[in-house]
């Protein structure tokens, strides 16, 4: 797990980065109607799910290192107890 959340963060960011842009693209070039609005809901939608996906792996990396201070502070809590 730790070796893969900053391949998602990037994965979810630039995806996000990516979708939202051609979404921001898709009126000037199709209009709002028709085939236009149902390319750009997708790609709004998609954005989402990206961003979504980037989020999920920032609480992944806030996760590993809630227990790497856990782990470190065990230990030396069980360093002290032996003195």
């Amino acid at each position: 797990m730790s070796d893969s959340v900053g391949s998602w963060f990037a994965v979810g960011t630039i995806g996000s980065i990516i979708t939202g842009g051609a979404a921001s693209v898709v009126p000037g070039y199709f209009g709002m109607e028709g085939y236009g609005f149902n390319f750009f809901v997708i790609l709004c939608v998609a954005s989402v799910i990206f961003a979504l996906v980037a989020l999920i792996a920032v609480a992944g990396f806030f996760n590993l290192v809630v227990r790497y201070l856990r782990e470190i502070s065990e230990n030396t809590g069980s360093a002290r107890r032996s003195m």
